[in-house]
């Protein structure tokens, strides 16, 4: 249960799978618990091909299975104009138009198949899932809300709820629903880094609930470089700027190449009023990607060393992303600080140009 809340993707390639076993014949009916202990035929590639496996269902089938969702999702299409009362060939082309990324197609599959079979609570929690990776938050909290009612003790539904309610900013919910997932998957270390998202989302940010928690998502799975550079982050937020540098240091031990640990390494290392550890952290990270213009704009944004400093990071950013309205405008109103005033207003004209319908470049 660890591994399907550490990644929710992952129950719904078991789905998949469970569909393989029956790679010879039509589904008549899903349920809510597949049996995955079958074996599916055991071919190559260059052994079949879709096209030739007769029903179009087989053949979607077998798309899914060799991971052309688009071509499944014509395959069912093809299947339903065959049969449009089997609802089960929605379900089926609701997962390749998921898997193709192609929500709103699989969210009007899976409306019809959750109103058909109203009592699967996998059918719902499914429906849930593709809603969250939607960013449709509302419809995934109501969809794991129904997945709940019929299985109350799956911690996954829990999870994906509180998921939902996080991205609605409804964090009192969402805090809920990671506590309940706690309870029911105590060694979950998802749970606990979700709820430490909530509390230092919160209005008034509780920093050190927040930490407690990841701690404990370490504790269970201590190599995840996630946590590590989320706790580094909270502990810089909360003041403890040591902790902080602590824990970016082994974030570096597992990515030694990411450029925004050095960033936030350099902030630290600023707060401790360290500012040559700070400027070698900076500029180690620039080395390492010097194409990242994000990460030339943090650094313009933040830097507080001179104003050549910040606007040769601007200047950087800008230029590797030339389009960018919020660079331009930032580096306009920096000009504008700086009484450079042609050049603020020069670069709040470009800004204005590029987005006309912000109002607070005028």
């Amino acid at each position: 249960m660890l591994e399907l809340l550490k990644n929710p993707r992952f129950w719904i390639v078991l789905v998949l799978l469970g569909t393989l076993v029956f790679a010879a014949v039509m589904v008549q009916a899903l349920p809510a618990d597949l049996d995955l202990d079958g074996e599916s035929e055991s071919e190559s590639d260059s052994e079949w091909e879709p096209d030739d496996l007769g029903t179009p269902a087989e053949q979607g089938q077998r798309y899914l299975g060799a991971g052309d969702p688009v071509a499944a999702a014509q395959a069912f299409s093809r299947a339903i104009q065959d049969d449009p009362e089997d609802v089960d060939l929605y379900y089926l082309r609701g997962l390749a138009y998921y898997e193709a990324q192609n929500y709103p197609a699989a969210l009007a599959d899976l409306a019809r198949v959750v109103e058909a079979y109203p009592d699967n609570a996998t059918y719902h929690a499914v429906r849930g899932q593709v809603a969250l990776d939607a960013a449709l938050y509302p419809l995934a909290a109501e969809s794991m809300s129904a997945a709940i009612t019929l299985q109350p003790a799956n911690p996954q539904h829990f999870f994906i709820r509180g998921q939902a309610y996080f991205g609605t900013g409804d964090w009192d919910a969402a805090a809920r629903d990671f506590s309940e997932c706690i309870v029911l998957a105590p060694n979950n270390a998802e749970c606990y880094f979700w709820r430490a998202k909530t509390y230092a989302a919160l209005p008034d940010p509780d920093y050190d609930s927040a930490g407690a928690d990841v701690s404990q998502a370490i504790e269970i799975v201590p190599d995840e470089v996630r946590y590590w550079r989320w706790r580094g982050e909270l502990a810089y937020h909360n003041g403890d700027y040591t902790a902080a540098l602590n824990d970016f240091e082994r974030v570096i031990q597992f990515e030694p190449q990411n450029p925004n640990t050095y960033y936030w390494k350099g902030r630290a290392y600023e707060q401790l009023g360290q500012p040559e550890e700070a400027k070698a952290a900076f500029a180690f990270g620039v080395q390492i990607e010097d194409g990242d213009a994000a990460y030339h704009f943090r650094r313009a944004f933040d830097n507080v060393r001179g104003p050549g400093v910040v606007l040769a990071h601007y200047a950087r950013a800008i230029a590797l992303d030339p389009t960018n309205a919020t660079y331009i405008a930032a580096r306009g109103t920096f000009y504008r600080e700086q009484r450079q005033y042609d050049f603020a207003i020069a670069d709040l004209t470009r800004a204005i140009e590029l987005d006309p319908d912000q109002p607070a470049y005028y």
